[in-house]
């Protein structure tokens, strides 16, 4: 009578229970594993990350502040008026968008016709576009 309790025990024990314990061991080891390779692995990353010493601030600046001006030796005043038929290159570049290229260039271009005829005659100078012609027109007269 013991022996066959002792066998039905023995058969509950590596048919059943046996393999389940197994598969419970290996699900400790897995999830144990992958717990520590989480933290060890966020462990070494915040050793890696070097810690800011100051706090940082970031300033936006409005658009309209960011436009190319003159030259900061050159200021435009609101009463400035420059005569495009006989304005030195450094009167051309203070006027606003006007930079040493264009300033050639409408010296060039006054050069070979004889002069300006007509304000309007700027846009025909590479460079200067309607954009830029109505924001100097302001300060050029013939």
């Amino acid at each position: 009578m013991w022996s066959s309790i002792s066998d039905k025990v023995k058969s509950f024990l590596f048919t059943e229970l046996y393999p389940a314990k197994v598969e419970l061991t290996v699900l400790i080891f897995v999830l144990t594993s992958l717990a520590f390779g989480i933290v060890f692995n966020n462990r070494s990353v915040k050793l890696s990350m070097p810690k800011p010493t100051h706090r940082t601030s970031v300033i936006l600046a409005d658009t309209d502040s960011l436009t190319a001006g003159p030259k900061p030796d050159v200021k435009i005043k609101s009463n400035l008026s420059v005569n495009i038929n006989t304005a030195t290159q450094a009167e051309l570049e203070a006027l606003p968008g006007i930079g040493p290229k264009i300033a050639e260039r409408i010296i060039a271009y006054r050069e070979r016709r004889g002069g300006f005829r007509s304000i309007d005659e700027l846009l025909n100078v590479k460079g200067i576009g309607p954009k830029k012609f109505e924001r100097i027109k302001p300060f050029i007269k013939l």
